[in-house]
């Protein structure tokens, strides 16, 4: 979540208790920054949902680690220390959400501009994944966090103690998930490991139909998801978003940044619900 400012987080120190849901797709530095800077601004936090760890998959960046931990365990550590509620959408749950050929043809039957585009992003991940790994199969990652956001019923885990690991030589930024109550440590984690996949893409799946913008050619293309919140138009509220007109658009949007890439195609589809449902 690079982009969110740790000052915008400060910021919210004066909201109503448990009133800001802060999202973390990337590694946590700022939030862990905001939180060092300006605790009194924990109260106003009702969770922190993070992208990332794993107990039973391994790593995506070292054979222990996944990269959004890995890349500053410190700050990890702070997040999960810090006595705001976590909620970890691990790489157990994530992995599990798998694109395949037979779930991006619907996507393609849809009829609409979005639905084909996003077949099309679909469609290049797999051909990356055959290049790599010799299979038509990659995991969604960032759309599983918002998919929970808005549908927790989606997914199951259990309130576990984590902690980080930032020392060791071969694991720095492992999640060491305590599910058997060795360490003695009261849970300070709500540990997603299992996901509804149909659920999963049918969620996305009504997002995508109702998604009425012409994305290939640049209209209204909504920014990553780092916070969740209201804004006065009952949309998603993001740290710097003005509202805007983009490429002869007229409905109001928020914007922080344009995305690239199939994962962000995705997000702007599942944050449509907040916005259009207002």
């Amino acid at each position: 979540m690079a982009f969110l400012k740790a000052g915008w987080v400060m910021d919210k120190r004066c909201a109503a208790p448990a009133s800001v849901a802060v999202v973390g797709l990337g590694p946590l530095t700022n939030i862990a920054a905001a939180l060092n800077m300006a605790p009194d601004i924990k109260p106003a936090i009702s969770e922190i949902v993070v992208l990332g760890g794993s107990w039973g998959v391994g790593g995506n960046i070292t054979p222990a680690a996944t990269f959004n931990l890995y890349a500053d365990p410190e700050a990890a550590s702070v997040v999960f220390r810090g006595g705001v509620p976590v909620t970890a959408v691990s790489h157990d749950a994530a992995r599990r959400v798998l694109v395949t050929p037979e779930r991006i043809a619907p996507f393609r039957q849809m009829g609409n501009n979005a639905g084909k585009v996003v077949a099309d992003i679909l469609d290049s991940a797999m051909d990356y994944a055959m290049r790599r790994r010799g299979v038509k199969v990659g995991p969604m990652y960032d759309p599983c966090v918002i998919a929970y956001l808005l549908q927790p019923e989606l997914f199951k885990g259990a309130r576990v103690p984590v902690d980080i690991e930032t020392r060791g030589e071969f694991t720095a930024g492992t999640t060491v998930v305590d599910f058997r109550g060795y360490t003695k440590r009261k849970a300070n984690t709500l540990w997603i490991n299992a996901v509804d996949i149909d659920g999963f893409y049918r969620l996305l799946g009504q997002q995508i139909a109702r998604l009425p913008y012409d994305v290939s050619r640049g209209r209204c293309v909504v920014s990553l998801l780092p916070l969740l919140g209201e804004g006065r138009d009952g949309g998603i509220r993001t740290p710097s978003s003005p509202t805007h007109l983009r490429s002869g658009c007229s409905r109001p949007c928020q914007l922080t940044g344009v995305s690239k890439g199939w994962p962000a195609m995705c997000r702007v589809a599942l944050s449509m619900k907040r916005t259009t449902d207002a």
